[in-house]
């Protein structure tokens, strides 16, 4: 092999080797403007709110009164998928990882699911399977 011809195999190299650098960093991210992910918690609640039906007005009270008062802390993960009726003031699917006295407004969502189908089991799935990757622990309850 010629000298040209290893540089040109050593410029590649190095172009791909900073390219995965680059791409590495984003695969460890938490949810957008979220922050660092919290620590592995020792259970995890998974609340999925099914009020796109005239349950509605219930979802926001639900999460603030049920379940924002003791809120999650670094042994409890309260993770909630809530949707709303078209006819609401926030009307898609929003996933909250609810805090103590949060407030149930898109603005403390951690992700928005657009209009998910609640009805279809795939949706739950998706849930658990979200909620698993994002907020880990050693026990589960839905």
């Amino acid at each position: 092999m010629n000298k040209r011809t290893a540089l040109k195999i050593s410029t590649i190299l190095a172009i791909v080797v900073l390219l995965i650098a680059q791409a590495a960093p984003a695969a460890a991210t938490p949810p957008p403007g979220k922050g660092k992910p919290p620590p592995r918690a020792k259970w995890t609640f998974m609340v999925y709110i099914v009020g796109d039906n005239n349950l509605d007005d219930y979802v926001p009270l639900d999460i603030e009164t049920e379940l924002a008062p003791a809120g999650s802390n670094e042994d409890v993960a309260v993770v909630a998928l809530a949707d709303r009726a078209a006819t609401a003031d926030w009307t898609q699917t929003l996933l909250f990882y609810v805090t103590q006295g949060m407030e149930a407004t898109p603005e403390n969502a951690v992700e928005d699911w657009g209009e998910a189908n609640m009805g279809d089991p795939q949706t739950l799935l998706d849930f658990i399977t979200w909620t698993k990757a994002h907020y880990p622990a050693d026990h589960y309850a839905l």
